[in-house]
Order: structure tokens, then sequence, then C-alpha cells
């Protein structure tokens, strides 16, 4: 394909894009992280409670107990 405006692509164009690419994927990853974070005022403590949460379920499911969240519910009446 031809180009409309006649004029050839350099280095320093090809470098451009490298860094544009480059601050649009710390940009992606900045949104992320803050949708994430999103309504949390203690992120870092709320990821060490769930972190603690799930040790807690995997060492209950090694010894074979039932969590009450995951517990049939049996309604009578």
């Amino acid at each position: 394909m031809g180009n409309c405006f006649g004029v050839e692509p350099d280095a320093s164009t090809a470098e451009d894009l490298e860094a544009r690419r480059e601050q649009q994927l710390q940009a992606a990853m900045k949104r992320r992280d803050d949708e994430e974070n999103r309504g949390i005022k203690d992120a870092e403590g709320y990821k060490i409670r769930q972190e603690k949460k799930r040790k807690v379920e995997e060492e209950a499911d090694k010894r074979g107990h039932v969590s009450q969240d995951t517990a049939m519910r049996w309604n009578v009446g």
C-alpha cells in the first residue's frame, strides 16, 4: 500500500510508537489497580485479610470440615 502523505517512516517514529505503547501499558495497569481498590480505604489490609481467610478455608478443607458459608441449609416449613 502507498503512503498518502508521502513521508517515509523513520527510526524516530518507531521509537515514539514504542514509548507511546509503554505509556499506554502503564496507564492501563494503573487503571486496573485503581479499579481493584475502588471503595476500599485500606487496600493492603484488605488483601491481607483476604489471604488469611483463604488460608483458613484451605486448612479446613484439608481437615475435612465444611465452612458455614458452604454448608447445606435446610428450610423446613
